[in-house]
């Protein structure tokens, strides 16, 4: 009978365990993480030789995360922070270029979709949640496309690989693929 019990107590106690080290339903918060770059080359692509590129998770209590990925060509850095309460996950923040900067928002009320405001730009994550950045003479330009971020490579030679075999990133970013339309708030 002892042993029985004590069987018993190992398979409460692995399950607690194993159900502890998940995240909890319902969680909330923003997390973060950046990458920059500057290769030198003959023939520099932007967004491809010089970027930044910035990776937000949003949690508002939904199963799986929000990831949203703003990938800005000849950045220099981003600055960002982030903040989440019982109503909405929100990152905000800046990329720094060219002497200028470029601010960005990110926010969800349910954690399955979000706006995004990039300069003047209102864009919505139920279009993708990849958005490509790169600043003309006088305006930024977005191009906002549907792919699965989640499974983006992590490391900076992964992603430089990834956008030099995805042609709609190299032609926006040598300035052959159209922005996407995106509501304007000037």
């Amino acid at each position: 009978m002892a042993s029985k019990v004590n069987s018993l107590l190992v398979v409460v106690v692995v399950i607690c365990l194993s159900l502890s080290c998940r995240p909890a339903h319902g969680e909330r918060g923003v997390r973060s993480s950046s990458a920059s770059w500057t290769i030198v080359s003959e023939d520099p692509v932007p967004g491809i030789s010089k970027a930044t590129v910035e990776a937000v998770t949003l949690r508002m209590g939904a199963p799986e995360p929000l990831k949203v990925v703003f990938w800005c060509a000849d950045a220099s850095g981003s600055s960002m922070r982030s903040s989440a309460d019982k109503d909405s996950a929100v990152s905000e923040g800046v990329f720094s270029l060219q002497g200028d900067e470029i601010p960005i928002r990110c926010e969800t009320k349910d954690g399955r979709t979000a706006s995004v405001m990039i300069e003047d730009h209102l864009l919505h994550t139920d279009q993708g949640t990849l958005f490509l950045i790169t600043k003309g003479s006088s305006e930024v330009k977005v191009l906002q496309l549907d792919v699965d971020v989640m499974r983006l490579p992590t490391s900076v030679d992964g992603l430089r690989d990834y956008a030099k075999s995805n042609e709609k990133i190299v032609n926006f970013f040598a300035g052959e693929e159209k922005a996407s339309d995106a509501s304007s708030t000037q």
